[in-house]
This record gives C-alpha cells, structure tokens and sequence, in this order.
C-alpha cells in the first residue's frame, strides 16, 4: 500500500488517506505469518514507513478510524495519539448509528447526533493536541435506524465547529449527499 500511495501523489494526488486502518475484529481466526508484536504497533509502523514516501511525493496523510477509538483502542488496535504523530490528520467516523445505547452517557446516540458527535470529538482533540495532527469529522449523511436528513446533518456539523473541529467530510455509500445542510463557502 505505501508505493501505491507514493505513485498516487507522485501523480497529483493531494492526499492519501488509509480509510478504516485496523485491525480486523475476528482475532480468533488471524493468522499473519511473520506477524510478531502488538497490532498497534504495526499500525504505527505502516503510517510511519508510509508517510515518509507519501510526504516525500508532495501529498498530506492521513487515517480514517473508528469512532471508539477514542475510548477504546485495543478493540481496533488504533492508538490515536501515536497514529496522530504520523499523520496529517485523522478523520474518526463518528457516525451515530454506529454507537450503543449510553454510549457517552447518550441514551439513543442514533437520534441524538449532536450530542454523540460533540462528546466523541472532545476526546479525538484532546488526544491529538500537541501531535501537529488536526481532526477532520467524518460525519453521517445517511439514514440507518433514524431518518437523517439537514437537521441531523447540521447538528453533526455545529457539533463538530463545537468540538473545535473545523473540516467535514460526509459518509454517505450512495453519495446522495444533504446540500441544504452545508452552508455555502464565502
């Protein structure tokens, strides 16, 4: 993946970003011949070894995560603070249909998007600071349990400009995405 990387951007691409860099959830049935250490660890490595030809290319880097990852980072192998030193910026996938009933203290994450997304992002920023990392929000523009539309949609976003988040970026499979819930850009 790192020379794919580094031919992309040395092809004009203006970033890379590893979307979902995890490991799998099935531990049980892995076998990596070879693979010795913590899965963190290689994670880390791979961003490392990656950035530098990426970099070297003229591109910016980044990683997508998982939402609890904050929290919980063994369940992925993404320790934020250590991949945040190796990239860019990190796009955590706060989607609220993705989160359990009290997750953060929230009863219904999926119908409450402000809330989960504003307690979720606090922690992604406090553990980036003072890595040069920024957080760019993936948000949810789709519906899956909850009918989302720009009401939702916005509420994510304030959340985020709440959070001291500044960019966006919107997951939606069928990229039918919300135009009424982005504000123009002046």
């Amino acid at each position: 993946n790192a020379p794919l990387a580094e031919e992309a951007a040395r092809l004009g691409v203006d970033d890379i970003m590893y979307d979902y860099v995890r490991r799998p959830d099935t531990l049980s049935e892995l076998v990596y011949p070879g693979q010795n250490g913590d899965p963190a660890d290689a994670i880390v490595s791979f961003l490392a070894e990656s950035r530098e030809r990426v970099h070297g290319a003229g591109a910016r880097m980044a990683a997508a995560v998982v939402g609890i990852a904050a929290t919980r980072p063994d369940e992925g192998a993404q320790d934020i603070p250590r991949m945040a030193e190796e990239v860019d910026y990190i796009a955590p996938m706060v989607y609220p249909s993705h989160w359990g009933p009290g997750e953060y203290g929230v009863d219904n994450p999926n119908a409450q998007p402000y809330d989960i997304t504003y307690r979720s992002l606090v922690d992604f920023v406090e553990q980036t600071e003072g890595t040069g990392a920024i957080i760019v929000s993936w948000l949810q523009d789709f519906s899956l349990g909850v009918d989302y539309g720009e009401a939702e949609v916005r509420a994510q976003i304030q959340a985020s400009r709440d959070a001291g988040v500044e960019h966006i970026l919107l997951g939606d499979a069928a990229t039918t995405y919300t135009r009424s819930a982005l504000d123009p850009i002046e």
